[in-house]
């Protein structure tokens, strides 16, 4: 009954504080996102480490109200920073949603809107034209690197990462070869490199882009112990990297494949959470992809502590600026159950779904000295105004503003950096209180500007489209022609009342907004769904 509580809870005050938070924005001006914040340059701009989970959900995390499952590394790196309570993925799905992470442009004119079959990967392809961060922070001066899942370009593809800003990369390219946990090769700086394991591979004519997996039940005891484990070699080419003789500022992009079901897997054995052992999760009264589902957040949550005890190890702590988010909510493909762990929290929908529950994830930003510890945002955002943020953050007398003039990236340095804070507390801090001791602060910035609305987009499962604009959610399925449902956030976390006829002069706003946020283009046209 505690789980089930709590999350009631959180579903309460989150409804309370938005009714705050809508009142207080709608008597700002909100604007468009063309521009960054015009603050003070940085001196001396930090290193960057930019980690992005996959398929973890908002209610995953023990700093954002999960009860079963551990994170005490992450809960750490949200203590000493600041969390985001109403920060969003740039889709509901992973291709789309890195592409809005490295370019700042949201799915309605990004160049990658959706996840493809293996016929047509060159869609899931960045192009020579594409202004990314690893570019910009090139540009700047910053030395880039890559270790985990690209999914934006293949190895004869113009998105491959050493043409698109980065001067080094390790790990997978593409969807399915990264659903394997225990491939038998990665990528390294567009060099295949073998690895010791002895993968089932699905389609042995297609090596790992066919997909596989480790079938521990006949290997020797030998074979699982040598086996390599990728989010291990990740945390280990990462401290690597961090360990070079930097003689400028670095940018490592850590884009882990954790808790990414392995699909493959979950079709041959209903069990798709590979990973060896489920450690401390041994309750009986769990199935096996439970278990191996916890394990696999909690060896995120180790490899994130890692490297943050590495940067404080060798003093590069103070110096960097990591940020922790995910690409989507949470998933169902391994097995597991969801609702058990209420993988979404107070939200409703999950991977795939526009409702809060598929696009609405965690976001932490710690910098020591900068970002004040233990404080909590309210501020609307999404990942692609990290583009804007990193750009501000990186910008000198000699750089000046280099990005496009189309973007939809606003950065969130103000509210990082420059926030009043209060320890009166909205209902919503006051909830992230009872997961620690030390006292938890309001966040809020007079400088930080806002987004007129949020938009996405989606082509699967029929299609689907979304705005967010202050407290209100439309949602249109299928995408121009479907019927419009209308919820209101700051009364409906879990967007169950629909409000269209109630609310029509909202509903106009949002229409024009589904309308002005889609720009055609050849390569994503709605398909009719199958019946």
């Amino acid at each position: 009954m505690k789980l089930n509580f709590f999350h009631v809870c959180m579903t309460i005050v989150f409804a309370v504080v938005c009714v705050i938070a809508s009142r207080d924005s709608i008597a700002q001006s909100a604007i468009k996102t063309t521009n960054v914040s015009a603050t003070k340059a940085i001196p001396n701009p930090p290193n960057v480490i930019l980690i992005l989970a996959d398929d973890l959900g908002f209610g995953e995390l023990g700093c954002y109200g999960q009860m079963l499952i551990k994170t005490p590394q992450i809960d750490r790196l949200a203590r000493d920073g600041m969390r985001f309570s109403d920060f969003y993925a740039g889709s509901t799905v992973c291709a789309p949603s890195r592409c809005v992470l490295m370019t700042g442009l949201h799915t309605g004119h990004a160049t990658v809107r959706g996840n493809v079959a293996a016929t047509q990967r060159h869609l899931q392809s960045l192009k020579t034209s594409d202004w990314t961060i690893p570019k910009m922070l090139s540009a700047r001066g910053y030395e880039t690197a890559m270790i985990g899942k690209w999914g934006l370009g293949e190895l004869d593809q113009p998105g491959r990462p050493l043409l698109q800003g980065f001067d080094s990369y390790f790990g997978y390219l593409n969807q399915v070869h990264a659903h394997n946990y225990f491939p038998t090769t990665l990528i390294e700086n567009d060099q295949i490199v073998p690895l010791n394991n002895p993968t089932t591979l699905m389609k042995p004519d297609e090596g790992d882009d066919g997909g596989g997996y480790l079938d521990v039940k006949d290997l020797s005891p030998a074979q699982l112990l040598t086996s390599q484990y990728t989010p291990d070699l990740f945390v280990q080419k990462s401290i690597e990297f961090i360990n070079k003789d930097h003689q400028k500022p670095f940018f490592l992009y850590l884009p882990f494949t954790l808790p990414h079901a392995n699909n493959e897997l979950t079709r041959a054995t209903g069990n798709g959470a590979e990973i060896l052992s489920s450690g401390v999760y041994e309750n009986p009264e769990w199935t096996e992809a439970d278990r191996k589902h916890a394990a696999m957040i909690s060896k995120l949550d180790e490899g994130v502590g890692a490297i943050l005890d590495h940067l404080k190890r060798v003093g590069l702590d103070k110096n960097t600026l990591v940020l922790l988010t995910s690409d989507n909510g949470p998933q169902k493909e391994s097995g597991h159950r969801p609702e058990f762990f209420e993988s979404s929290g107070p939200l409703n929908g999950m991977k795939r779904s526009l409702t809060d529950g598929g696009i609405r994830v965690p976001m932490i930003a710690s910098w020591p000295g900068h970002i004040p510890a233990n404080t909590v945002s309210e501020h609307i955002g999404y990942s692609g105004d990290l583009m804007a943020t990193l750009a501000e953050l990186s910008e000198t007398k000699a750089t000046g503003s280099d990005l496009p003039a189309n973007l939809d990236s606003i950065s969130i340095l103000p509210t990082l950096t420059q926030s009043q804070l209060s320890t009166e507390l909205t209902p919503i801090a006051d909830y992230f209180q009872q997961f620690g001791k030390d006292q938890v602060l309001m966040a809020k910035s007079p400088n930080q500007k806002l987004h007129e609305y949020l938009y996405w987009e989606f082509y699967e499962q029929g299609s689907r489209a979304a705005v967010r604009f202050n407290q209100w959610k439309l949602i249109e399925e299928p995408m121009f022609s479907g019927k419009l449902v209308l919820y209101d956030l700051s009364s409906d976390l879990n967007e169950s009342t629909n409000l269209s006829e109630k609310f029509p002069d909202v509903v106009a706003v949002g229409r024009k907004y589904l309308r002005e946020g889609h720009r055609e283009s050849p390569d994503w046209v709605v398909k009719p769904l199958r019946k």
